[in-house]
């Protein structure tokens, strides 16, 4: 006999099944894109900022793309789970840091920036793309809303 209130239990439903296969090949190809960007982004630092001449904080800022990149790419993964927006919150407190040295530095050393431009505007627009592509993905992540992807 069956209880004539019905209570619904929204809490208790069972999370979604298993991504496809499509979505999860998306993601490793987007990890690979991002790693690899994140990797690029120090070299493109090296060629446009010349280091021997005390810039090497461009080297070192731009190296913590090639660890954050593929971690914003695995916050946008879980971007339905709650850890997922825990590091996707992580990774902005860090781009808000590092963009901030960065801003820090070039107004001290606008010279370098000015050089880079002025020797190769395509090589300083790809690494700022490679820089801020990561920031964007983690924002994305952050602001996704937390309900389950259709099955």
């Amino acid at each position: 006999m069956q209880s004539p209130i019905r209570i619904p239990l929204e809490y208790a439903t069972p999370p979604a099944g298993p991504a496809s296969d499509r979505r999860r090949a998306a993601v490793g190809w987007m990890f690979v894109a991002m790693l690899l960007g994140g990797l690029a982004c120090p070299f493109l630092a090296v060629l446009l900022f010349d280091v021997g001449r005390g810039s090497a904080w461009a080297v070192r800022t731009s190296s913590v793309a090639g660890v954050v990149s593929p971690l914003a790419c695995v916050a946008w993964a879980m971007r339905h789970r709650t850890d997922g927006k825990w590091l996707a919150r992580v990774l902005l407190a860090v781009a808000v840091v590092a963009d901030a040295f960065l801003l820090g530095v070039a107004r001290r050393d606008a010279e370098y920036f000015r050089l880079a431009w002025r020797s190769s505007p395509s090589a300083l627009a790809a690494w700022a793309t490679l820089w801020l592509i990561w920031q964007a993905v983690a924002l994305a992540a952050a602001l996704h809303p937390r309900k389950p992807p259709p099955s």
